[in-house]
């Protein structure tokens, strides 16, 4: 099961209203606790059917970590990501545009008494004022790749600013920067997690907790991963084959028009040309199949990673919920034993009281006169 988030949702969402760590963690909680919940059935016995775990819990836990990864989504660094992209759409737009008005500059008079002709100098105008959005838009890309550099440094994550344009710039920055910032967001909850344990001292319940948080937030960096290499697999893989096929199909073509007996020079020339394009497609099609399968392959090893912090931490949680159990139960065991041995039994003597006597002899005449 895949779904996919665009950078669109999460620019709309984090523009609209910025989040900060504390709104993406209350926005969490209840997800996380739902899906420690969904798991810790497996301990129980109704949750041990395999028919239960595969239809009901698995299916629920997914819900639950897509739930999760929504709210991580809204992070600084999705939104900057999904901004520039988007000034870049915006760019790629207008320079369609400008290269449209251009062409109606040849045929186009120098005045027109007609709105629905336009001028010469009125195309020039529309051409300058998009070329003057579209440089402020790059300025703006580059303020925020500044600015999302400062702030990624000072929460300790390591990159350059070469390696953020690429990350932009290439066709799954996308899939790495939604992981990057789903290891970004559990490192926070972890270092909140570590900070309050040794604020409030480890009790078994509250290790419990923190145990079903870790694991939890393993389990969102694995589907984080799951969802990069899908997308690498079946939509950039096949997408770059495609481009390269079509690139070796039109070299053939060119090639068998080459032999023709009425082919000029000139023709010939483009037709060459047509080819030494295609080969630097091709060329450049083998590299980034090449990059897409070192990324996967980077990203299996990861994943075989934090699979097996995630079982690391699935026994953990088992192990810590055992202990807060084995607590709970000595500690109420204790307090129903106390209240049994602490319980008397009412003296005899306080059932002659007044009332009673009183009761006792009215009782004794009536059956002397019956």
């Amino acid at each position: 099961m895949f779904i996919s988030y665009p950078l669109c949702y999460a620019f709309e969402r984090t523009v609209i209203r910025s989040q900060t760590f504390e709104k993406t963690w209350s926005n969490m909680r209840p997800h996380l606790e739902r899906g420690i919940e969904l798991i810790a059935q497996e301990a129980h016995p109704e949750g041990r059917s395999l028919v239960r775990k595969y239809v009901y819990q698995e299916p629920a836990v997914r819900r639950v970590v897509n739930d999760c990864l929504r709210e991580i989504f809204s992070t600084d660094i999705m939104c900057m990501v999904a901004q520039i992209q988007n000034n870049h759409r915006k760019i790629a737009a207008r320079k369609k545009e400008i290269i449209e008005w251009e062409k109606d500059l040849i045929g186009s008079p120098k005045r027109s008494w007609n709105p629905l002709n336009a001028s010469v100098p009125q195309l020039k105008e529309k051409i300058e004022r998009n070329k003057v959005k579209n440089a402020a838009d790059e300025k703006q890309n580059q303020a925020l790749i500044d600015s999302s550099l400062e702030k990624l440094k000072a929460r300790g994550v390591k990159l350059n600013k070469a390696q953020l344009e690429g990350l932009i710039n290439t066709a799954d920055g996308e899939d790495v920067a939604a992981i990057m910032a789903t290891a970004d967001s559990i490192r926070l909850i972890f270092q909140k997690m570590d900070s309050q344990l040794k604020s409030e001292g480890a009790t078994p319940e509250l290790s419990k907790s923190y145990a079903g948080f870790y694991m939890m937030c393993c389990r969102l960096y694995i589907e984080a991963i799951d969802r990069a290499l899908l997308k690498i697999e079946k939509f950039y893989l096949p997408r770059v084959s495609g481009i390269e096929k079509n690139a070796a199909k039109q070299i053939r073509s060119a090639e068998s028009k080459l032999g023709h007996s009425r082919i000029t020079q000139e023709q010939k020339d483009i037709l060459n040309k047509n080819c030494l394009i295609n080969e630097q497609i091709i060329e450049v099609a083998k590299f980034y199949t090449k990059h897409l399968n070192t990324r996967a392959k980077d990203l299996l090893e990861l994943k075989e990673k934090a699979e097996l912090n995630y079982d690391i931490s699935l026994n953990t949680f088992f192990t810590m919920k055992a202990g807060a159990d084995l607590s709970l139960l000595m500690k109420n065991s204790e307090q129903d034993l106390t209240r049994i041995f602490e319980f008397e039994m009412p003296s005899p003597a306080a059932l002659y009281d007044v009332g009673f006597g009183e009761q006792f002899t009215a009782v004794t005449r009536q059956l002397q006169q019956d």
